[in-house]
Formats: C-alpha cells, structure tokens, sequence
C-alpha cells in the first residue's frame, strides 16, 4: 500500500502501485497541477526568505540587541534617515531659540525674561522633536516587525 498527500487539503489517499490516483478523493484536486503550482511559489518563498535574512533567535536575546539588529536591516532606511535630519533640525532650533533668549536679554534692559524664555522654549522644542523622532522610528519598527512576522508566517503555512 501507498499513500499520496493532497497539497491542496491535506488528505492523505491510500492506494496500491496498480491504481494511482491522479486527483485528490477528498477535494478532486489534480495532484501534478497542484504540485506545479506549489514549485514556484516555494521558490519565491524561499528567495523572499534568504534576501529577509531572518536569523533563528535563542529565548535569551536582549531586546535592545534585538531592535538594533532589526533597525539595521530595516526596510525603511529612507523614513529613518529624513526623521533624523528633521530631528537634528529641531535640535538646532531650539539652540537658536536658547541663544536668540540671550542676545535679547543682552540687548534690552528688561531683566532675566528673554533669558527665560528662550531656554524654556529651547526645551519645549526639544521635548517635542524628541518625542515625535522615538514616535516615528516606532512607527518603522512596527513596520519591520510586521514584515518579519508576515515572513515568518509564510513560511509555516507551507
């Protein structure tokens, strides 16, 4: 007795050399068209796999390793780079709002005020560009971590 497992269900048919089967009895499904369409898609798969690069990961990573090893590869290099430059354009404003704070102060005789103001704002600006460059760059982890977990997922469902 030999068996033949349906690549479509699943079903696994018994049979003697005699009779072959050529279709699935469960779901009537050819068994070589089912075969040759299943060839290029595990190619395909297979190519996707070796050009993502997912490494087989011990319970043990630290996750700071693991997100830097993640935004190393990242699909999203592009997005990375613009939301670092924007930040370092914030960073430069709010100096200039710090600095712009003391030549005021230096330039009138209203006191402390502009001194004040400028670096409070300084740190306003700041707060703000830092929070929305870890916001954004969340934002391209998510995006990574669902494509290694669609990769993954693939993979399995073969």
């Amino acid at each position: 007795m030999n068996q033949k497992k349906c690549l479509k269900c699943g079903h696994i048919a018994t049979f003697e050399e005699a009779n072959t089967p050529q279709a699935c009895p469960k779901c009537s499904a050819i068994y070589a068209k089912v075969e040759a369409t299943m060839r290029p898609r595990e190619a395909i798969l297979s190519a996707t796999s070796s050009r993502l690069s997912i490494p087989q990961r011990s319970a043990s990573v630290d996750h700071f390793e693991f997100a830097e090893d993640m935004r190393s590869s990242s699909l999203y290099p592009a997005f990375r780079a613009v939301v670092g430059i924007i930040y370092w354009v914030g960073i430069v404003f709010a100096a200039l709002c710090a600095v712009g704070g003391f030549v005021a102060a230096s330039k009138t005789n209203i006191g402390p005020g502009p001194i004040i103001a400028g670096v409070v704002l300084a740190i306003i600006i700041y707060i703000i560009f830092r929070v929305t460059k870890e916001a954004s760059l969340m934002l391209a982890d998510i995006a990574d971590a669902n494509v290694r977990m669609a990769a993954r997922q693939e993979q399995t469902d073969l």
